[in-house]
């Protein structure tokens, strides 16, 4: 387990390894032990209650440390579908043209320079497309339906 952690470079994959390999002789010891006749479930019922209290407090963890990387990821799916690589977009106070959609942000050319804007700005300001095209677009849509 080490091995393949070290390989995806993850931090601390040596105590990962350590922890995964005292979990399990920790379960083998329990096994061994209850096959000689000792009842041990108690011990078994707390370890699995820790281990239920630790995983729920791990995903919690995640969930909360993720929330601005979804947004973001959710932001760039809303702006793929209303803009386009060479459009003019404003976002706030940053106004340019469209260079590049990432995974979590838009690349603007603004009379600053390059300007990387996370992609849940899109819906937390007011974004304007300043492009003629998509205008042209959107009212023909408006007037088709």
């Amino acid at each position: 387990m080490a091995t393949a952690a070290t390989r995806s470079n993850v931090n601390r994959a040596h105590t990962l390894g350590q922890v995964a390999q005292a979990t399990i002789i920790f379960g083998f010891a329990v096994v061994g032990i209850e096959q000689i006749g000792l009842d041990l479930h108690f011990l078994t019922d707390i370890f699995v209650v820790v281990l239920g209290i630790l995983l729920a407090g791990a995903s919690l963890a995640f969930g909360i440390g993720a929330r601005t990387l979804v947004a973001n990821i959710i932001g760039i799916q809303r702006i793929r579908r209303h803009c386009s690589i060479g459009e003019r977009l404003q976002i706030g106070n940053a106004e340019g043209e469209i260079l590049e959609l990432t995974q979590t942000s838009i690349v603007l050319d603004t009379a600053q320079g390059r300007t990387v804007i996370p992609a849940k700005l899109f819906q937390e300001q007011p974004s304007q497309i300043l492009s003629d095209e998509v205008i042209i677009s959107e009212t023909k849509g408006a007037n088709n339906g």
